[in-house]
């Protein structure tokens, strides 16, 4: 997903909960462009782990919450 995408998921979905109160967006993407991301609206950014990765790589992604 490209920051421009993640940008119209985040405006889509502020407009379908109609309040503002603040969500997370975690999307699968590069980690060169974590600025954009950011700059995006996106809270967690996925970077390293693959479906093919085992579960312990995973989870500690996950656990080390996002990446700033």
């Amino acid at each position: 997903m490209t920051p421009e995408q993640a940008a119209e998921v985040r405006d889509a979905v502020a407009d379908e909960r109609g309040n503002d109160e603040p969500f997370d967006l975690c999307v699968w993407g590069l980690a060169d462009q974590v600025a954009s991301y950011e700059g995006a609206g996106v809270t967690w950014l996925v970077t390293g782990a693959a479906p093919e990765d085992p579960l312990t790589d995973v989870t500690r992604t996950i656990g080390a919450g996002p990446q700033r």
